[in-house]
């Protein structure tokens, strides 16, 4: 029997997620994942930077997004692979009114996901792996923001959530 191949890898990421935030949600991400020949096992960080929550031209505060994920990816084929990742992630929305407001107030709640996405690598050098990613988020927790006096004021994430993912993975 062929033993099995075991590495490590590091990847740096930039998200682009739409459905989190009241807005386009652009941010970093920093994974850590053990490969067992073709499926990785990845624990990752994200990111999202404070996204304004605006009504009628006017900014009633800003939500922002801290998480973690666990996860796993199977890819098919070497050199370029494609295959299916799955993930669990969980983390803190944070919410802020503006100075503008009579009485800003900071808030946060609760966000975990279920993730299902399609992954393409491409190695470039040994060790080094470019790689793009597709993802549909199902929120499982979500946290409503609301502006306290400004009718039809707030936020929730979407029943379902898009991103795309893509950075460069060091292998060891």
């Amino acid at each position: 029997s062929t033993p099995i191949a075991v590495h490590a890898g590091v990847r740096l990421e930039l998200l682009a997620d739409l459905g989190s935030l009241p807005k386009l949600g652009v941010g970093p991400a920093l994974s850590v994942a053990v490969r067992l020949d073709h499926t990785a096992l990845e624990l990752s960080g994200h990111y999202l930077p404070r996204n304004d929550l605006a009504q009628g031209g006017r900014t009633l505060g800003d939500i922002e997004l801290w998480s973690a994920a666990l996860g796993a990816c199977q890819a098919f084929g070497t050199g370029t692979s494609v295959g299916p990742c799955a993930r669990a992630e969980y983390g803190r929305m944070a919410g802020r009114g503006s100075a503008d407001l009579r009485v800003p107030r900071s808030d946060s709640g609760v966000f975990a996901a279920l993730w299902l996405g399609l992954r393409v690598d491409h190695a470039l050098l040994s060790g080094l792996v470019l790689y793009a990613e597709l993802d549909a988020g199902l929120p499982v927790a979500r946290t409503l923001f609301t502006v306290q006096g400004v009718v039809g004021s707030g936020h929730e994430p979407s029943a379902v959530i898009g991103r795309v993912r893509t950075g460069a993975e060091l292998r060891f």
